[in-house]
């Protein structure tokens, strides 16, 4: 599914932040976050959250199956970090 890692990209680069910056966000190496951009490793649900949240994009927007970015959803179930 190449529009996801495409997606990936295109939403960093906007904000511009480096692979580096993105990756200690999601606790991370670079090299492990290039490989989601570069289709080489598929990213977990759990950093994919993070990443909609942190750019503040639609699930649906960053893994690329809409085109349309209604943002992160704001309501009291998702306005935290889920609890472990």
């Amino acid at each position: 599914m190449k529009q996801y890692e495409n997606r990936l990209s295109k939403i960093r680069k906007a904000h511009q932040e480096s692979q580096e910056q993105v990756a200690a966000l999601l606790k991370i190496k670079r090299m492990t976050y290039s490989k989601y951009e570069n289709g080489l490793s598929k990213i977990p649900v759990e950093q994919a959250i993070i990443l909609a949240r942190h750019f503040d994009v639609s699930m649906d927007y960053l893994c690329g199956i809409s085109n349309i970015n209604r943002g992160f959803p704001r309501d009291q179930d998702t306005a935290s970090p889920p609890s472990k």
